[in-house]
């Protein structure tokens, strides 16, 4: 089991190919569609996915994402 925690930074952020936010709804969906990866698969996707995302705009917010693995 994991517990991921994380700030509005990731969802705030503009970008793809329309400039609109990611969404907190989106970027729940992102992590529970990545939840079968290890922690450190999760993290390199995460920072992939993010720098796609954003494309040529400058990051909005400060980003937190802590993923904590139990058992």
């Amino acid at each position: 089991d994991e517990l991921i925690l994380f700030t509005d930074g990731f969802g705030d952020q503009f970008g793809g190919e329309k400039g609109k936010k990611l969404g907190s709804k989106r970027f729940r969906e992102l992590v529970a569609g990545i939840a079968h990866l290890s922690c450190d698969e999760q993290k390199k996707y995460l920072k992939e996915f993010f720098t796609q995302w954003k494309r040529s705009e400058d990051q909005t917010d400060d980003i937190t994402v802590i993923g904590i693995s139990i058992g």
